[in-house]
């Protein structure tokens, strides 16, 4: 929906079976888009058909070593003056555990900046996706909707 997103895994490709820096990306773009927007909840476990798949996939050697892993991420890719936008917690579903990060609407637009990418990226939510913005279409969002961050 507008304000939930599953993803199976944080960065473990189920296809190729080995870890994927462009799943790790899907996420990341997902809460890029909930911080850009009106915030959300990212729920790792769970499929896109609903059904729970657990963290098990992820093949992380506890759920700390993955909490540090995707805390990792978000403050290399997205600065980690964006922590207080985001929470995350482990969560019991079923017999199974998943990580349930929780974004708020940031006060300034937040960029995504990552590895072997030369340029940022910028992400909104667009119903039931997340959607990135051209540079034009990013500056006349961050125009409409920081209006505040047109004063810095």
């Amino acid at each position: 929906s507008f304000s939930v997103e599953f993803k199976t895994t944080l960065r473990w490709n189920i296809n190729a079976s080995k870890k994927d820096p462009a799943i790790e990306h899907a996420s990341l773009k997902t809460v890029n888009a909930f911080l850009n927007s009106s915030g959300g909840s990212l729920i790792i476990g769970i499929r896109d058909d609903g059904s729970l798949a657990g963290l098990e996939l992820d093949q992380f050697a506890s759920e700390d070593k993955m909490s540090l892993h995707f805390w990792n991420l978000v403050k290399t890719s997205m600065g980690q003056d964006v922590s207080p936008f985001v929470r995350t917690t482990f969560e019991s579903a079923g017999d199974k555990r998943v990580l349930l990060v929780q974004c708020a609407r940031s006060p300034r637009p937040v960029f995504l900046q990552q590895k072997n990418v030369p340029e940022e990226e910028f992400y909104i939510r667009v119903g039931p996706s997340s959607s990135r913005l051209s540079v034009r279409e990013a500056l006349l969002y961050v125009a409409q909707h920081f209006p505040e961050a047109n004063q810095i």
